[in-house]
């Protein structure tokens, strides 16, 4: 895993290093990380996946690859951006799946989450838990959420 602060030249992570915010965090093929921040946040990333945030909490914006975020509802918000698309969750786990270019998936576990469109004041979605929406990350509007299993037999 690879830590890039802002201008600064990329290098290797090590367990429980200190993430300053306007990181980039870019998990290798075989690589995959959590993250937990101030506000007790979580976010667990898979291989392959870039993920940057600011502000001490998970403002974040997933550039490519695909992450769960585990927002407490007495401990604070989170927002997620990628492409077109921006989500707001709070007591919420959710799973993010991003590939520029080709398609967004989001799902929500737990907890309700609203996605919105950046240049359509408005428009929004609820995902309720156990939808998902899957729409092009580039978007004009929003799709219907639709329903998955999350049991496991």
């Amino acid at each position: 895993m690879q830590l890039r602060p802002g201008q600064e030249a990329p290098r290797a992570a090590v367990l429980n290093d200190n993430v300053p915010d306007g990181t980039t965090v870019a998990t290798g093929m075989d690589s995959r990380t959590e993250l937990t921040f101030t506000d007790q946040t979580s976010a667990r990333l898979s291989a392959n996946t870039i993920f940057s945030f600011n502000k001490g909490n998970a403002q974040s914006r997933s550039c490519r690859g695909s992450h769960a975020l585990a927002c407490s509802e007495r401990r604070g918000s989170a927002k997620i951006t990628t492409g077109a698309v921006t989500a707001a969750i709070n007591g919420t786990t959710v799973i993010v799946e991003c590939h520029p270019h080709a398609y967004l998936k989001f799902i929500s576990l737990e907890g309700t989450a609203r996605l919105y469109l950046k240049r359509r004041l408005g428009e929004s979605v609820l995902v309720r838990p156990g939808q998902v929406l899957i729409t092009n990350p580039d978007a004009k509007s929003l799709p219907d959420p639709v329903d998955v299993i999350l049991s496991v037999y």
